[in-house]
């Protein structure tokens, strides 16, 4: 894989899409591991707990909301139009 490659993949070159099909399999996994059926939980959950996870690590900021496709303040304004670069490896690094 490229330094461009995406990081979450099952064909090594297409990022992963979370449809309802990801969902419901991701659901049945954790039931199955918890050994019961958990509590209602989102998707979103799962970035809200790598997004804490990363915090707690000390990644920076910005590489955080480059992880969950956010904007933030490091790609705000003059900065966004010059910096246009995507940190592959350092997302892949952090993760």
């Amino acid at each position: 894989m490229g330094e461009d490659a995406p990081v979450f993949t099952l064909d090594g070159k297409t990022s992963l899409r979370a449809d309802y099909h990801l969902r419901d399999q991701l659901r049945a996994m954790g039931d199955k591991a918890a050994g019961r059926e958990l509590a209602h939980w989102v998707l979103h959950d799962l970035r809200r707990s790598v997004a804490t996870g990363l915090g707690f690590l000390g990644c920076p900021p910005a590489i955080i909301d480059e992880i969950l496709d956010h904007a933030g303040e490091a790609k705000a304004g003059i900065r966004g139009v010059y910096d246009l670069s995507a940190r592959v490896g350092l997302r892949r690094q952090w993760l």
